[in-house]
């Protein structure tokens, strides 16, 4: 786990790589980092570059990334940027409980149209009857036997 400075270290570089246009090195880089990291990046790039670098990066990445936004909003309005199939796929990339969280928040219309292409659409829409603050909201649906 990096600590506060080194994450800023890692930030300001890559936000410059892809300000300049250096996007292969910049997808080079990003796929080193954790998804934490990451989301720092995305949270330092404006609304329309963190739309450009989230479909530039591998959909898994990206997805995890974006789930690991401390201001969900950012999550949010760039999911809701997106064409529907490109958000369906990072959400598809997450797990059940990840998917509801970043879905739970949004317009009721755009909700609903990105539901409808999901895998695990019926493990999500479950999710989603509960607060995000109970213990419902919390749980996933997996369940994990040894």
């Amino acid at each position: 786990m990096s600590t506060r400075d080194e994450t800023t270290d890692q930030v300001e570089p890559l936000v410059e790589q892809f300000r300049q246009g250096d996007l292969p090195g910049f997808a080079a880089a990003a796929a080193l980092l954790e998804p934490a990291d990451l989301s720092d990046v995305f949270m330092a790039l404006e609304p329309d570059e963190r739309l450009r670098a989230v479909r530039l990066l591998p959909v898994e990445l990206a997805a995890k990334a974006l789930f690991e936004m401390p201001d969900a909003t950012g999550a949010e309005d760039t999911l809701a940027a997106l064409e529907p199939p490109q958000a369906v796929a990072l959400l598809d990339a997450l797990n059940d409980d990840e998917a509801a969280d970043l879905l739970g928040p949004m317009e009721p219309d755009l909700r609903l149209r990105l539901l409808a292409g999901l895998r695990n659409r019926g493990e999500v829409e479950q999710l989603l009857r509960y607060d995000e603050e109970t213990a419902g909201g919390i749980m996933t649906g997996h369940v994990v036997t040894v």
